[in-house]
């Protein structure tokens, strides 16, 4: 029996730091011991290739392919690069001064609306690939590929993983802003129409949840999309499952994310203007944000520590209380949502930032707040009444160790693939 899956992919999977890598790594983390997997990933960076040399040695089971978009290191190359940099830099501040679009209008376009062509490049190295193998189930990742569709064989099952959907992230952005405009509108339609679309050339498209699926099923036959989720990785789990929360132990507030989702932007941008001076002023909690933000943004908040990238949150997120104040949706899971209630430490999230996961309720396993005022007086009552603040997180625990551990999730998903595979043959 032809146990052969592909798995295109937008990221680099290693290190897993960030929602969409832990999706990937996670899910394949559990899965190479059962299926002859193909993982195929663009590299743009040194540190991309190194990284992938370390996955390989991670996972020998899994044949990695790559398409490499950089050049090596040379004296000349770094002239070429800086000078690059400098003038895409120089550009972008030419645009800001001269031709800067309303603040009501979508300036990053091909970020909302990502149905453009792939390279010759990519696809030609697609083409061999496909001519030298034959995959019992090819699967996608990532709105930004969608358009692979028209490249796979129909001999192939073909399966769409839906991480996150734009015209959501796009309608929840003009709503945010109160744009109820005709150019909104057709903005967010000419989104939907295309993603939609392409969505359908699939034979079976995979949701992280219950609403995913449901908001799927308004546009797509219902028996095509199957619900599975993506796991928590085993090492994000603390193992310390008697560790409590104490006020007088508390030394930050922490998000987890990077600016280049438009979500964790305005999420970051609204948490720190509304309300993240009254709450240090009363705690003098310092606000920790991980992943990648540009210098022009940084610098508008030096209250704020920005750590840059860290392979290992775990000590960093000790003694904290995470925070996911997501007002732009997408569908999907948040990571950071589940990172925090996988290491027992306090979330205080908006319901969209927790919306799909499994069992979430407020007061119970997480501390819901949509307001400025709700998430202040969340983090109070988190300070302030440690014994409830514990029951909540052994709660948030119990969700995790039901639903999203490695092997909850992995255990799903590869019955889903017997099940295409047996049909198949």
């Amino acid at each position: 029996m032809n146990k052969k899956i592909l798995i295109i992919t937008y990221v680099v999977p290693y290190p897993a730091n960030l929602g969409g890598q832990i999706s990937i790594f996670g899910t394949i983390n559990y899965l190479r011991f059962f299926f002859n997997i193909t993982l195929v990933i663009r590299i743009h960076t040194h540190a991309d290739k190194e990284n992938i040399e370390k996955l390989k040695r991670i996972w020998p089971e899994v044949s990695i392919e790559t398409v490499t978009y950089y050049h090596e290191k040379t004296a000349l190359n770094t002239v070429k690069n800086y000078l690059y940099r400098s003038a895409y830099k120089l550009k972008e501040k030419v645009k800001k001064i001269f031709v800067s679009p309303p603040a009501d209008t979508i300036q990053n376009r091909i970020s909302f609306y990502p149905f453009l062509p792939a390279d010759v490049k990519f696809c030609d190295f697609l083409e061999n690939l496909l001519s030298k193998n034959e995959f019992a189930i090819i699967q996608i990742e990532y709105t930004d590929l969608l358009n692979l569709v028209h490249l796979l064989p129909s001999k192939a099952v073909k399966i769409f993983v839906q991480i996150e959907n734009r015209y959501s992230i796009l309608q929840d952005y003009f709503n945010k802003i109160n744009n109820k405009s005709l150019y909104a509108k057709y903005i967010i339609e000419n989104a939907r129409a295309a993603e939609i679309a392409l969505i359908d050339k699939y034979d079976h498209v995979i949701a992280l949840n219950k609403n995913d699926k449901e908001n799927l099923s308004k546009y797509l036959p219902a028996e095509k999309i199957v619900i599975s989720s993506f796991p928590i990785l085993n090492n994000l789990i603390t193992s310390d499952i008697n560790s409590t929360f104490s006020k007088n132990n508390l030394n930050k507030l922490i998000f987890l994310g990077s600016q280049g989702h438009l979500p964790n932007e305005d999420a970051v941008k609204w948490f720190i203007e509304e309300m993240y001076d009254k709450i240090y002023q009363q705690y003098k909690l310092k606000l920790y944000i991980t992943g990648k933000w540009e210098k022009d943004f940084t610098k508008k908040y030096p209250q704020v520590i920005f750590t840059g990238f860290v392979d290992d949150v775990s000590p960093l997120i000790k003694n904290s209380i995470v925070i996911s104040p997501i007002r732009l949706g997408g569908g999907g899971l948040r990571a950071k949502v589940l990172q925090a209630m996988a290491m027992r430490v306090p979330l205080v999230s908006t319901a969209l930032g927790s919306e799909g996961i499994e069992g979430i309720k407020n007061n119970e396993n997480i501390f819901i707040a949509n307001t400025p005022k709700e998430f202040i007086t969340s983090i109070q009552n988190i300070v302030e009444n440690e014994l409830h603040t514990n029951q909540v997180i052994n709660n948030a625990f119990e969700v995790i160790q039901m639903h999203y551990t490695e092997k909850a999730v992995g255990k799903i998903r590869k019955d889903i693939y017997n099940k295409i595979i047996d049909q198949k043959v």
